[in-house]
């Protein structure tokens, strides 16, 4: 959407957010300021309405942002640091996802509460047209032939859960999660789905992911706190 009378610093601003791979070099200092002013200059016009700045222009409001980014970041890491090497981790190797119909939602919930006691782990998430529940392999094989295929959308099976549980914190900090799903993906690690249950970070990988995926998260903690 363009905006009348928006300024040359506003219309970089916001291209440059557009482009996370672009504020990381901008912010470790490994990015030519004229090379990216030409790089999105197409969409700085763009955001100006169809007018062109001049790529001078563009190179003052780029470093001005970027003061700003360090800033923030520096600022940010610091309180990320704290709450991730004050982290625990844990992993689940073997979890099944399955997805049913949000209409069944009564029903699916009566059962496993029928059948299956404390000890398990099995967490619900709700959205508009479906719910899906992860639960560990044992709770399955016990509810498995009771849950009718008329009520499903998809199984998943061969799963791992890895589990963030941090200090409370992570509540109020934005960041947090965003740093370790950035490991994961520059590592090459797809996540089946993430799930936020108060202080707990629960990461669904596929189980052959799993054990890499604990060490990725396991080495940043072991990081920040200087092991």
């Amino acid at each position: 959407m363009v905006e009348d009378n928006i300024s040359i610093a506003e219309a970089v601003r916001k291209v440059v957010l557009k482009h996370p791979s672009i504020i990381d070099a901008l912010v470790l200092g490994i990015g030519s300021y004229s090379q990216i002013c030409r790089y999105i200059y197409d969409e700085v016009v763009e955001e100006l309405g169809g007018r062109n700045p001049s790529l001078y222009a563009m190179k003052m409001a780029l470093k001005r942002f970027v003061d700003t980014l360090k800033e923030n970041k520096e600022v940010n890491e610091q309180k990320i640091s704290l709450i991730l090497k004050d982290s625990q981790l844990e992993m689940i190797n073997d979890v099944i996802l399955f997805t049913f119909k949000r209409k069944f939602f009564s029903e699916i919930f009566t059962l496993l509460l029928r059948e299956l006691g404390e000890g398990h782990f099995i967490h619900f998430t709700q959205g508009k047209r479906a719910v899906t529940v992860v639960m560990d392999r044992v709770a399955y094989n016990k509810v498995r032939k009771s849950i009718k295929q008329e009520y499903l959308i998809e199984t998943l099976e061969n799963q791992s859960a890895v589990i963030l549980v941090s200090p409370y914190d992570i509540i109020t900090t934005p960041g947090v999660v965003n740093y370790i799903t950035s490991t994961l993906y520059y590592s090459g690690v797809n996540i089946t789905q993430i799930i936020s249950s108060y202080v707990d970070t629960i990461i669904i990988v596929d189980k052959k992911d799993g054990v890499k995926t604990y060490s990725l998260i396991e080495s940043v903690i072991r990081r920040f706190r200087g092991e």
